[in-house]
């Protein structure tokens, strides 16, 4: 069995990439945030709050390192969480040695594991600007520019500490958001219908011992009808 995040925006970077820090400072989430790598160990969920009252749901997905798809570091157990994002969002630090070559490992890892993760939208936030002395916005902006201009993607430069880009990287998310092929089905919260689950678990039982089952949570969305709960407790 299979237990796959669903969320709007997805965190995709390397370890110690700024991804914790960045859904703190958004959301009112509170991962763990340290100086060593692998400090988030479960996918995390924040919702970030945006203008007009509007709001989405970001997950910040443990890191990748090179060779993920085959294993390496947290592997496949978390690669899996990526496919359930409606929006990619890619976390370089400004001060990798080569952020346009960290970005394609990262891409290259969701390639082999699944090739259907690059048709996902995707942005670039470049981390950790504030560890930049003596960059102006200037230099930044052409930057982005650059770097878009051969990746194919929107790129911007954030600082989860200082504060910069993160309002432009929250109407560049927005944007993404609410183009009709990046829609996501909407989470409901609906009571679980126990007939409907023990025939559900009695068809499971009857297949194949070894087959992989993969349920995603609260897809469906049902009518409330609380009758039918009457009598267990359910109506006090």
């Amino acid at each position: 069995m299979q237990l796959k995040v669903l969320a709007d925006v997805g965190l995709v970077g390397f370890p110690n990439a700024g991804k914790s820090t960045l859904l703190s400072v958004v959301s009112a989430a509170k991962p763990e945030i340290a100086d060593y790598p692998f400090t988030t160990l479960t996918p995390q969920l924040g919702i970030v709050s945006y203008r007009d009252g509007q709001s989405f749901c970001m997950a910040d997905i443990p890191g990748i390192i090179e060779g993920a798809a085959e294993g390496k570091g947290l592997g496949l157990r978390f690669l899996r969480h990526i496919e359930r994002n409606a929006v990619l969002l890619f976390m370089v630090p400004a001060t990798a040695e080569d952020i346009a070559a960290e970005y394609r490992i990262l891409l290259r890892e969701l390639e082999k594991y699944n090739p259907e993760l690059l048709t996902k939208a995707r942005i670039l936030a470049i981390s950790k600007c504030d560890l930049l002395e003596d960059t102006t916005d200037a230099q930044r902006a052409t930057r982005n520019a650059q770097l878009s201009e051969e990746l194919g993607i929107p790129v911007v430069h954030i600082s989860a500490v200082s504060g910069l880009g993160i309002s432009e990287l929250k109407d560049m998310l927005w944007v993404e958001l609410n183009k009709e092929q990046n829609q996501v089905i909407e989470i409901s919260h609906a009571p679980i219908d126990i007939a409907m689950r023990e025939e559900a678990e009695s068809d499971v039982a009857t297949e194949d011992d070894d087959e992989q089952q993969t349920i995603y949570l609260n897809e469906v969305e049902e009518e409330w009808d609380l009758n039918k709960y009457k009598g267990i407790g359910w109506d006090e």
